[in-house]
């Protein structure tokens, strides 16, 4: 019996050095490959600490391999993805991963695309500076807004808002310290960026991750779209239903203080929804948006929810890479909505001669 264990242990040593070897070649070569394609990263490499919140760190480039191909990111002197700030009478747009852009390219972004839209039509303000952070929520938005955004001297304030910013709990008055995080989050945390340093497994998880989303996202979406995955709205249609009262919502303490920070400058305000992919195939969540519209009526807070466009474009099957992520095709559809809400409520108008 024990030569029996001593031959498994030996073999298994032997496998175990056989994969470390083939894992330490396959890391030196990934290297080199992206090396002459100008190298490659992973966002958690360039996160910089930011009081209660974090950025990114400033004036950074990298190339991140994502499900959809390899996606270039670059931060200004402010730590965001966008150019620096030019002169001129502007917007500024606070939001999540969804108006970072990730998995997009940075002149396919919803704002970039919205800013090119504006200064072509001739419209003021035409300057959009882009504040979002993905896994930001309201609270960690609206510190973006007292730290960075109002030195901008907006006239326009956009908050991009996607449901999930329901489910974390920010502070009660935005500004003050984060409840620390929890062990499993700090584990999380750090195997992120142990992975993630390794150039051979952002390429593993890009093809896997693509692989997997074709064959379970991509074609149940063409195919089968009420099977999409649907706990996100599910689990925020529960939390909503056991809190009726407005002023026990975390985040909507925090749209009202956005509000209240743009207000107090000057400044105009308008939330935009962003729905879950699943809305666009299934009413049965729809009561989500129905308490936001009524939480912004009550408050006096300009909506635009765009569902209802969503739904009826012949392009709803392209509008999002997964149930949160827009595509070009959805960024470029928002970018155009938006332009045309902006005039509709005066925000924007036409620069006098």
């Amino acid at each position: 019996m024990s030569e029996r264990i001593e031959r498994l242990m030996r073999r298994l040593r032997r496998l175990f050095l056989a994969l470390l070897v083939c894992a330490v070649a396959g890391e030196v070569a990934v290297r080199i490959r992206d090396a002459a394609l100008g190298g490659t990263g992973s966002l958690y490499d360039h996160v910089a600490p930011a009081g209660s919140r974090f950025k990114m760190r400033p004036g950074v480039s990298v190339v991140v391999p994502e499900r959809y191909g390899d996606i270039r990111y670059r931060f200004n002197r402010a730590g965001y993805r966008d150019g620096e700030p030019q002169p001129g009478r502007r917007i500024v747009v606070l939001g999540d991963s969804v108006s970072f852009g990730l998995g997009v390219a940075q002149e396919s972004i919803w704002p970039e695309v919205l800013e090119r839209s504006l200064e072509s039509g001739g419209l003021v303000p035409s300057r959009v500076d882009n504040l979002a952070i993905w896994a930001y929520h309201t609270a960690n938005e609206a510190d973006a807004l007292r730290e960075d955004g109002l030195a901008l001297r907006p006239d326009v304030v956009l908050l991009q808002f996607y449901m999930n910013d329901f489910s974390i709990p920010p502070p009660a008055v935005p500004g003050t310290p984060p409840v620390p995080p929890s062990l499993g989050q700090r584990l999380t945390a750090l195997k992120n960026r142990v992975l993630y340093s390794s150039a051979l497994y952002r390429r593993l998880h890009q093809a896997g991750a693509g692989l997997a989303y074709a064959l379970s996202h991509d074609l149940r979406r063409r195919r089968f779209p009420g099977t999409l995955n649907d706990a996100e709205p599910r689990g925020q249609s529960a939390m909503l239903r056991a809190t009726p009262d407005d002023g026990d919502v975390a985040a909507f303490r925090a749209i009202r203080a956005i509000r209240d920070l743009a207000r107090d400058r000057g400044a105009r305000f308008l939330l935009i929804l962003s729905p879950d992919e699943t809305q666009l195939f299934s009413a049965r969540f729809d009561a989500i948006n129905r308490r936001i519209a009524a939480f912004c009526r009550r408050e006096e807070i300009a909506l635009f929810d765009p569902l209802p466009v969503y739904r009826a474009s012949p392009e709803r099957l392209d509008l999002y890479y997964d149930g949160v992520h827009y595509s070009p095709q959805g960024h470029a559809l928002l970018a155009r909505l938006v332009a045309a809400e902006l005039r509709r409520l005066g925000f924007v108008r036409k620069e006098e001669a």
